[in-house]
């Protein structure tokens, strides 16, 4: 799942909107299970987040972040670097 998310940050910077979201979309498929850890799901859903801004849809990626950062508020071992990623990356 991380790769997938490695995937679309990498379409989105080479502006590859299109790639990037579909790489996002595929990864929060897979991630959005109870068994996955939420750190991971957390970072899904900010690498689909980064995907909609490079498509220009802001409110969804708003959305999605404030999703990531729910994830990293209930996640006991909390990865302070991962929500500063999320709120400032």
């Amino acid at each position: 799942m991380t790769a997938l998310v490695e995937r679309a940050i990498a379409a989105a910077k080479r502006s590859d909107a299109a790639g990037a979201r579909s790489y996002g979309k595929l990864a929060v498929e897979l991630a959005d299970k109870p068994t996955v850890s939420r750190r991971i799901r957390a970072f899904v859903y900010y690498g689909l987040a980064n995907a909609e801004l490079h498509r220009g849809d802001s409110a969804t990626a708003a959305d999605l972040l404030r999703k990531a950062l729910a994830f990293c508020a209930q996640d006991p071992d909390g990865d302070g670097l991962l929500e500063l990623n999320i709120r400032w990356g």
